[in-house]
């Protein structure tokens, strides 16, 4: 299986453009030979601005990753998805989250 969500991940009210993440996503860890696991969606605890909660966020296991593999995973996310998103790698966890180019220049 390429995609797993984890148990009691959320994944209704998700934004349209988080789809573009989750495919592009699925495909860079299914190309290095390791299952896309969802870990949060719109549930969870986050900072109380998260993009989470509006469904503009999803959090993918990167806990099986070595460092070196993790790293060039979230570089490849960052290219692929474009200026309209921010990949962030976590401890144990990438984070991936839809910020329009647009909102990033003036921020």
């Amino acid at each position: 299986m390429a995609l797993e969500v984890k148990a009691g991940v959320r994944l209704m009210g998700l934004m349209p453009e988080m789809c573009v993440a989750l495919i592009a996503k699925e495909r860079l860890f299914v190309n290095i030979g390791h299952t896309c696991v969802i870990t949060s969606g719109i549930e969870g605890k986050h900072a109380a601005d998260s993009k989470h909660y509006v469904g503009a966020a999803l959090d993918f296991r990167t806990r099986e990753l070595d460092s070196f593999t993790a790293q060039r995973l979230a570089k490849d996310a960052q290219r692929a998805l474009s200026d309209d998103y921010w990949v962030q790698l976590e401890a144990d966890h990438m984070h991936v989250q839809y910020r329009p180019a647009k909102h990033n220049a003036t921020t």
